[in-house]
């Protein structure tokens, strides 16, 4: 059985919400930034999901980790 999610802390909404902005914005990332899930664990940003291409994958964690707050980030992206 899988373990609930637990709710994220206003903080890391906060950057939940940048790291997606700085997704959609990105003329690299944004085709494919609704395809990206975004999780955050005390300023750890994890990125699970599909993108068209391993560059593409490369360019989300790479706009991720220019994001103000962000400590780290565990890129989980599949192409495909």
């Amino acid at each position: 059985m899988a373990q609930p999610q637990r709710k994220m802390t206003p903080d890391e909404e906060k950057s939940w919400f940048k790291v997606r902005v700085a997704l959609k914005i990105d003329p690299l990332t944004s085709d494919f930034y609704k395809e990206i899930k975004i999780h955050v664990n005390r300023n750890e940003v994890t990125l699970d999901g599909s993108v068209p291409t391993a560059e593409a994958a490369q360019q989300a964690a790479k706009v991720v980790e220019a994001v103000p707050d962000v400590v780290n980030v565990v890129n989980n992206l599949k192409v495909g």
